[in-house]
């Protein structure tokens, strides 16, 4: 490998030109010294007493030639290898002139050349450093030998000019070595920079693709990072660096301060601009209570969403599964018994008894088919549906056939234009569960009505109103009509109000059941606002 470097030992430009002004900058105040001892006198003994006016004259020019050094570093007047270049020679120049001036070596003003030579070196290091050194030592040796002709020195002068010649080669040489290890140790800095901003950028990057707003605290509760998700769920906007948590986030902050007091547990914060809530929870980055932290958010509706899919095809998985396994003894049942009644050796009491298993037998055959539908259900597709004209194809569809009257079911939304963000065939579903459950509790079928209302009562949300004249349902079981099973007839399978209300939680609707205070029943299925809802497939069998 050459000695010869074009890297300044910082290892870049801006590092290399910085350091030449440092040594200018030294330049300047050594000479500028030796300027105010020429003039103002207080120098130590022997410094510029052999030729005063040489001395003041050289510490003068060297002085304004670093002030001109200086407007070349800033200007770029010169390519930086020849700016240290001139400026090692112009030192060895006027230190030899200013040595020379104090009676040779003696003074002791020689032994900064050794400072300029180590500041070339680490600047340019090289065979040009070892070139300045070799300068330096001739014009030490020729200084020592004019002294000596001039009878200013003795012969022992040529024996220091040898040993500080000596020693500026072990500085260039030095130098050469140092500068080859600064530029693999910052190498090596580099690498290692460069490792952990890809770390960096990588770790950034798989916070922003979570699923889960992310906060990180330091241990003065201010904010060092978060995510996409945590700006958008705390409704902020870009934020400076190590901005106050308790200035834009003040709900957040004051959890932070009771996690720190009360340990480890989550909490609820209520999300901005949003009826919704956040379920919140902490981390702690540091062994301390008060040390840093990583705050976890997440929207509480998500989560229930979450939880509500995974119901969903838990219960699909089991109920699928048990009505396959019934289905079959049940259809063999069934087969039976009819044959079993077409026999003309059965008397009437017999008949009586087959009859009543082939009820039950219907009552379990449609058991099953309303568990196998709950299990095979499809998982929410949103449509913005325009409830006047789904509410009235429903009406027309009710009636035909049916042999009720046409008043039997009608239909009113307010404003016309209503809609609603639901999957129509969830909707329909929901509705013929409605229907079906107040036409088999009706009093007198040809009495009975229906009517669907739908309105919105504030904000953005909708409501709609299934409301019957039949006979209601018992206060006291009341709270008991949606869950599975439960039924007040006989040949119900306790099943409808409940899927009604899974696919209204599966839609972000809410179903409830109102009494009619003059007879009836009435229930509520509540909208949000209308919104894309993300089609998320089927659920499994």
């Amino acid at each position: 490998m050459s000695l010869e470097s074009r890297t300044p030992a910082g290892g870049s430009a801006a590092d290399g030109w910085k350091g030449l002004r440092l040594f200018n900058l030294y330049r300047a105040v050594v000479a500028g010294l030796f300027l105010v001892v020429a003039f103002l006198g207080g120098a130590p003994a022997g410094v510029g007493e052999t030729h005063p006016v040489v001395f003041a004259v050289g510490a003068g020019l060297w002085f304004l030639l670093a002030i001109g050094f200086g407007f070349g570093i800033d200007r770029r007047w010169l390519a930086f290898g020849a700016q240290v270049h001139l400026h090692t020679l112009a030192d060895i120049l006027f230190i030899s002139v200013l040595s020379h001036a104090s009676g040779g070596l003696s003074s002791g003003i020689g032994t900064l050349l050794v400072t300029s030579v180590a500041f070339a070196s680490l600047l340019r290091p090289g065979r040009r450093a070892l070139f300045h050194a070799a300068v330096a030592t001739i014009a030490l040796l020729l200084e020592t030998g004019w002294s000596w002709l001039n009878e200013i020195g003795g012969a022992t002068e040529f024996s220091h000019a040898g040993m500080l010649g000596a020693a500026l080669f072990a500085t260039a040489l030095l130098a050469h070595v140092l500068h080859h290890r600064l530029q693999a140790s910052e190498a090596l800095a580099e690498e290692r920079g460069a490792r952990l901003d890809d770390l960096a950028a990588l770790n950034a990057r798989i916070v922003e693709q979570v699923d889960t707003g992310v906060v990180a605290i330091d241990r003065e509760g201010r904010i060092v990072a978060t995510n996409s998700l945590a700006r958008q769920l705390l409704d902020l906007g870009p934020l400076p660096a190590a901005v106050a948590l308790r200035r834009v986030a003040p709900p957040l902050a004051e959890a932070l301060g009771r996690w720190r007091v009360e340990g480890g547990r989550d909490f609820s914060l209520p999300r901005p601009s949003s009826p919704n809530t956040l379920d919140l929870r902490f981390a702690p980055l540091e062994e301390s209570a008060d040390g840093a932290v990583l705050a976890f958010l997440q929207d509480s509706s998500e989560r229930l969403e979450r939880i509500q899919d995974e119901k969903l095809r838990a219960m699909g998985r089991l109920t699928g599964s048990i009505a396959h396994e019934v289905r079959n003894p049940v259809g063999a049942i069934g087969h039976a018994a009819q044959l079993l009644q077409e026999s003309p050796s059965l008397g009437e009491e017999e008949q009586k008894f087959v009859a009543i298993i082939r009820r039950n037998v219907e009552r379990l055959d449609g058991l099953v088919d309303s568990t196998l539908a709950l299990s095979r259900r499809k998982l929410p597709r949103g449509e913005v549906v325009p409830l006047a004209g789904f509410l009235e194809d429903f009406r027309r569809e009710s009636l035909f056939g049916s042999g009720l009257p046409e008043d039997a079911l009608r239909v009113r939304v307010t404003p016309p234009d209503l809609q609603v963000t639901v999957d129509p065939e969830h909707l329909h579903q929901v509705l013929s569960i409605l229907r079906d459950n107040a036409l088999e509790n009706a009093s007198d079928l040809r009495d009975s009505h229906l009517r669907l209302h739908a309105s919105r009562p504030g904000g953005d949300g909708a409501v709609l109103e299934v409301i019957d004249n039949g006979r209601g349902v018992d206060p006291a079981v009341a709270d008991k009509i949606f869950e599975p099973f439960f039924t007040t007839r006989g040949a119900g399978t306790g099943l409808g109000l409940f899927i009604a209300r899974e696919l209204c939680q599966a839609n972000r609707c809410e179903i409830d059941y109102r009494p009619v205070p003059a007879g009836g029943a009435c229930f509520q299925i509540r909208f949000p606002a209308p919104a894309p809802v993300e089609t998320q497939g089927t659920a499994e069998p």
